[in-house]
């Protein structure tokens, strides 16, 4: 896809790639292919999930990252990978080129998507959006709900309207205030009952569409990647709510230091988190909702706006519990944030969804 160039690149011999028995056999069979030609090899550390991650590069051939793991969650994300890959654009989703399992091990080989040097790693769409100017962000944000996951989402046209049912809280992490987590899931629990009472659009889900994983080329092209959390059948408004919940809260600290009161309406009703905010983020935030309203408006799904408004916020919800289960031990920033979030759960949410 891109320019590549290994002689930047800090690559390590295979014997120091710090792997397993089981782990070096599965990626001698996926390397079998290139026969004789020198191989470069580099280990990445970045990203969120646990598995190993190497890229390997063929002398004069372009790269593959090479994901090693538990059999299972490898599994997942293989099974994901198949749902979603002919319904997504080839040009917004990386090529599998291979997947093996020994014993309890499992292996993908992507075709990787490069920054332009090997060593160059491709903005993510978190630090895309706090470096380019708005006017070029939306584009892609809308793209990205609207083009890239539409086959997903719409099933051509053949989606399902299903009673909303809410996922189930996971359990939070050590750390957080137990009174407070009893409180939220008492509410959630109340929204989700009620909520069960309206029809939403159903289809293929990403899943957790947060902004690490989703990748941007340089020519703005937006690439998902992670597969592990893709369903079929499942309520659409989760791909737009945590895409939303996470830009909310990892783009205010990168935007600017200054947060500026949101004058214009970004919400159907009034806006339903930050009371502040910053003014890109606001737009990126009525882009993605924007979308979504859009599409269940048009005359395929014609659904009530106030069923859609609904609908959305107690996904809302549900990512913003979550999120802040999660974070109990994070920077001081995020927990300046998720202050907040607590705050507007209980002045908001309460009079809001009940």
């Amino acid at each position: 896809m891109d320019y590549v160039d290994e002689k930047r690149a800090k690559f390590v011999k295979f014997t120091d790639l710090d792997l397993c028995e089981t782990e070096e056999k599965l990626v001698r069979q996926m390397i079998s292919r290139f026969n004789n030609t020198k191989i470069f090899y580099l280990k990445i550390d970045r990203g969120l999930s646990k598995e190993k991650k190497i890229v390997i590069k063929p002398a004069s051939l372009f790269p593959y990252l090479i994901k090693i793991g538990n059999k299972e969650e490898i599994l997942k994300e293989h099974e994901g990978y198949q749902l979603v890959h002919l319904r997504i654009p080839p040009s917004n989703i990386p090529f599998l080129e291979d997947f093996k399992t020994i014993d309890d091990r499992a292996a993908l080989m992507y075709r990787y998507i490069t920054g332009g040097l090997v060593s160059d790693p491709v903005n993510r769409l978190d630090n895309y959006l706090g470096t380019v100017q708005s006017d070029v962000a939306i584009p892609t944000l809308k793209e990205i709900l609207d083009v890239t996951m539409k086959k997903c989402h719409w099933l051509g046209g053949n989606f399902e309207m299903l009673p909303i049912n809410l996922p189930e809280l996971e359990n939070p992490q050590e750390g957080v205030d137990v009174s407070i987590w009893k409180k939220l899931t008492n509410l959630y629990n109340q929204v989700k009952e009620k909520v069960k009472k309206i029809k939403a659009p159903h289809g293929i889900v990403h899943g957790d569409l947060h902004p690490k994983n989703i990748l941007i080329t340089r020519n703005n092209t937006p690439v998902l990647i992670d597969f592990s959390f893709v369903k079929s059948n499942f309520c659409i408004y989760i791909d737009y709510a945590k895409l939303e919940v996470y830009l909310q809260f990892q783009l205010n600290s990168q935007v600017t230091g200054e947060f500026l009161r949101v004058n214009e309406r970004v919400y159907s009703n009034e806006p339903l988190i930050l009371p502040r905010s910053n003014k890109a983020v606001a737009s990126y935030i009525h882009a993605i909702r924007s979308t979504l309203w859009k599409n269940c408006l048009s005359k395929y799904v014609r659904l009530k706006n106030e069923e859609i408004d609904f609908g959305y916020r107690a996904y809302l919800l549900y990512c913003l519990i979550r999120l802040w289960s999660k974070v109990g031990n994070s920077s001081s920033s995020r927990e300046i944030a998720l202050k907040e979030i607590k705050s507007l759960i209980y002045e908001q949410a309460v009079e809001i969804l009940l």
